[in-house]
This record gives structure tokens, sequence and C-alpha cells, in this order.
């Protein structure tokens, strides 16, 4: 295995590291019990034509009044024999997107709908023939942490979505920018654009992010596989709920940087290969529209990375106690002392990923005081609990969910920067895990003054600086790196990317493939006509 090629090689080189490997979801079987219960209106997707059921999230009310909370049911929506929807039932497609018109999103509303009590899934609560609640998590908080079990799936998925699309883009664009020269130092040849410091400095930050990302999405799949192989057993539920409840958080704020930071990229890429980037045959016009539905998917992404900022503040509430919940250790430091300035002098220091991780976690518990701290003057002023959430989001609790999970990425890549046995696999591994922290930890330099943590713009000027030096650093290793995670160039499906490295041939090969490329308008006839008239 190398990494090392001659320069700008085209070939395809081997997987690093088995980062694309990814763990396949399980899928549990559940038991019911019997009775009816009656749910709410609901809409949802993925059931516009095909989906005979449907697996819903309701409130639980007893006969007696009280809400138990969310659980799941399953709902019929259409008779399988007749593929009709059942009466009460309003199911129907969406119409056209601006993406993905190959998946069947649908609209579904109930109108007095009952189902058979033995559609609860009732592995976190069941209710008795007499009406009674019965559950083996007691514990509100914790059982409601169970029943998030089966969203963080779905987010994994968006994040691997989001991982696939990004590799695609940052394939066809590192490619493209090693074929493609233009200018060059007095009367010598042309360079290939990604000589260029500018080129690389657009590109090689997401080629980083992408690592950063199948390092972090390789970990959580693995943790995810093994939750639920435990909550297989009903005796494993208690031990797991903190668990489920950190993996509630980490994925919901990842599914929204993991999306937007591919959002960013593609775009990114679609500029950097200039004019051609803009043709359909390039690929990246696709890319962007399919990711954008990534930006929405199990949730908006503002929206969705409140769950994780309530969960920190919730544990900073209880940082008298002794002990706090974070099995995945993701913020293991919260509670420790932080040291109060950054400590790296020079460049070496900083591409130095733990350095990077302690300003992290300065930046973590600066954050998460300054949101409680912002929170609690709101109450101070009258606002209600809802309210004062509300006006403590921005540059607030929004970004605290941000920096928090930035962490944890890094942190999943640079432990998989240590597990790498071979040396010159480690060192290229590490330069990414650098460029990605410096890169991140950049865009929050605001933060790091307004809380002095850096002082002057000599600390600021030696990240950026650090940050160049790494995007040089990594010239050369650039097409390999893509070589080695790049999808078969059938799936890739780019004139810009193929991976021969033969732009202007693919490109010509597809213009000729173009429908009607070469031929005459159908309207030449009557504009020859007029021009002759004028002679």
């Amino acid at each position: 295995m190398f990494l090392h090629s001659r320069k700008y090689h085209m070939g395809v080189t081997p997987k690093i590291c088995g980062l694309q490997q990814l763990l396949t979801k399980t899928r549990r079987s559940l038991c019911c019990t019997r009775k009816i219960l009656k749910l709410p209106n609901a809409g949802w997707e993925n059931m516009g034509q095909m989906a005979t059921h449907a697996t819903v999230f309701a409130q639980l009310v007893t006969p007696d009044g009280q809400c138990h909370g969310l659980h799941p049911f399953i709902a019929p929506l259409r008779d399988p024999t007749t593929h009709k929807p059942y009466p009460g039932v309003v199911i129907g497609d969406m119409g056209e997107k601006i993406g993905l018109n190959g998946i069947d999103n649908g609209y579904c509303m109930f109108n007095q709908y009952r189902i058979p009590k033995t559609y609860l899934l009732s592995r976190i609560g069941t209710v008795t023939e007499d009406g009674e609640y019965i559950s083996p998590i007691q514990n509100p908080r914790r059982r409601f942490g169970a029943a998030l079990g089966t969203l963080i799936g779905g987010r994994i998925g968006v994040c691997n979505l989001a991982v696939a699309y990004l590799t695609n883009a940052i394939s066809i664009a590192v490619r493209y920018s090693a074929a493609r020269r233009q200018f060059g130092p007095g009367e010598g040849p042309e360079l290939s654009i990604i000589e260029y410091q500018l080129q690389q400095w657009r590109l090689f930050p997401h080629l980083a992010a992408l690592f950063a990302f199948k390092a972090f999405t390789r970990a959580v799949n693995t943790r995810q596989f093994h939750i639920s192989q435990a909550l297989e057993d009903p005796a494993e539920m208690l031990s797991k709920a903190d668990e489920l409840l950190e993996m509630h958080a980490v994925t919901s704020a990842a599914k929204a940087v993991c999306s937007w930071t591919a959002a960013q990229a593609i775009q990114e890429c679609r500029e950097a290969c200039g004019g051609h980037g803009y043709l359909k045959c390039a690929g990246l016009g696709e890319l962007r529209n399919n990711n954008d539905s990534n930006c929405t998917y199990e949730g908006e992404n503002n929206v969705l990375q409140q769950q994780a900022s309530n969960w920190l503040l919730q544990l900073w509430r209880r940082r008298d106690n002794s002990r706090f919940p974070s099995p995945l250790g993701s913020v293991s430091f919260l509670y420790q002392t932080q040291p109060d300035k950054m400590a790296a002098r020079t460049e070496a220091d900083l591409c130095h990923p733990p350095v990077i991780l302690q300003a992290y976690q300065w930046l973590v518990c600066w954050l998460v005081q300054k949101t409680s701290e912002t929170y609690n003057a709101h109450v101070k002023l009258g606002k209600d609990s809802f309210t004062a959430r509300n006006h403590s989001q921005v540059f607030n609790a929004r970004t605290l969910s941000i920096v928090y999970i930035e962490h944890y990425i890094i942190q999943c890549f640079w432990d998989l920067c240590c597990q790498a046995t071979d040396g010159n696999i480690r060192a290229v591994l590490t330069k990414l895990c650098a460029l990605y922290a410096l890169t991140s930890i950049e865009k929050h330099l605001v933060y790091l003054y307004q809380g002095g943590y850096i002082q002057g713009p000599a600390e600021s000027q030696l990240i950026q600086s650090a940050i160049l030096s790494l995007c040089d650093q990594l010239r050369l290793e650039a097409v390999a790196l893509v070589d080695s995670v790049a999808p078969p160039d059938f799936v890739l499906n780019s004139a810009l990317g193929h991976s021969n490295g033969e732009v202007y041939k693919n490109l010509q090969q597809a213009f000729l493939q173009s429908p009607g490329s070469m031929q005459r308008p159908a309207w030449w006839t009557e504009l020859s006509g007029r021009y002759r008239s004028r002679l």
C-alpha cells in the first residue's frame, strides 16, 4: 500500500486503512400486545406510491389521559392486494423535487384512523389489557433516549450520504485540477492549476474533511452496530440509555455539519473547475442538487442542532456532580480545567492535532458557559424557558453544537491516525487531520479572541500560515488520496473526474454523444430564407 505517487498519477490506488468500510445497520424485531390506540394526523416521506406500511412515531396516551411520550407504531397504509389506501388514510406522491426524483417521496394524513394495539412496538413500553402503561425503563429521560435510538440510524445514514457526495465532488475537482493546465512563469510550460496556492486552499481542506468524516462515520457506525446488538437484550436497555442520549446528540450535530460541509465543498469544487464544472457531464450539478436534501432530511439542520446544544447545557448545569454520562467520550473533558491560553508557538506545534483538540476543548467549555449565561439572563428578564432558549441560539447554542461535533470528528480522526502502523500512511493522515482541524478552528477565531484564548495577530497568522504549509505539503499526495477513495469511473460518471486524466478527450466524447450536438437547428431553413430575402 502506498500514498506517495509519481506526480499527479491518475491511476487507482488501494483503499486507505479501510476507511471506506461501512457497517451495515441491523434491524430489530419488536414484540407487540393487544388493544386499540388512536393516532393523530401525521405526514412523512418515502411512501408516495409503493409503501403498504409505515413506522410512525406518536405520543402514547393511555385511557387515564396520561401522555407517556413518543412511541413507535406500525401503521398499515395500503391494502397489499389492491394497493389502495385504507379508509381514513390520505396518501399520495409529493411531485417532482430539485433532485433525487427516483426516490418515492410522499405525504400521508390520518383522519380518525384506528389501528390495533398489537401494532405498538413495545420494546420501551406497552399497555396492558386494563389500559395500564408498563415500561422496563422507569426514568422518562432514559426512556426517551431509548426511543430516539431508531432515529440515530437515519442520521448516521445522512452522514454517510454526505460523505459519498463529498467523495465524488472532491475526486472530480482534484483530478481535473491535476490535468488542467493554465498560465505559468515566463516562457516555460503551463502549470497544472493544482500547483496554484489558491486552488490548493480551495480544495484541500475539503479533501481533509472527507477523510475526517470517513473516520468519524466509521466510528459511529461501529458504535451504533454494537448498541443495536446490545439492545436485543432487554436487560441491557437501562445500561445503554445514556449512550443513546449521547449518540442522539452526536448524530444530530454531525448530520448538520456533514451535510453543510458537503454542500459548501460541492459548490467550491464546481467553481474550481471553471466553466467546465457547469457542464452536466461534469457531474457536479447533480451532486449539488442531490446533497441539498441532506440539509433537511431527518430534521432541518439548524433545528436539529438544538438537540446537541440542549444536551450539553443539561450536562453543564450538573457540573458540580462528580460523575456525568458520556459513554462515547465526546465530552469527557467538559468538567476539567482547561488552559487559559494557546500554547502553540510554531507551525510544527499547530500541525500536531492534539494541540488543536485542546483549543477545541477550551472553546466548547467557553461556549457552553456563555450560552448558559445568556439563557439565564433572559430568564431573569422574565422570559419563559422556550423564549429564553430561542433567544440563546445565534452566536451561542448554534455555534456550540458546531464546535462540539467538530471536536469529536477531529478526535475520531486522530484516534485513527494513531492506529496506523505504516509510517508513511500515518504521516499523510496526520497532515490531513491537522489541516481539517486548523481550517475548522480558523472559522471560530472570533470566539477564541473574545474568550482571551489567543491575543494579538501573531497566533491567528500562525494558524493561516500552517494551513497554507499543509496545503503545499499535500500537493503531491492529493491525486493518490482521491484515487484511494473514489468510486469506479462508471459510478463517478464525470467527464472531468475520469481516472484516465484525459479531460479534453473525455469532454469531446461527451459532446459528441450529446443528442443533436452537430446538427443544424430545425428552424435553420427559416433563418436562411430571411437572410436571402434581405440580399
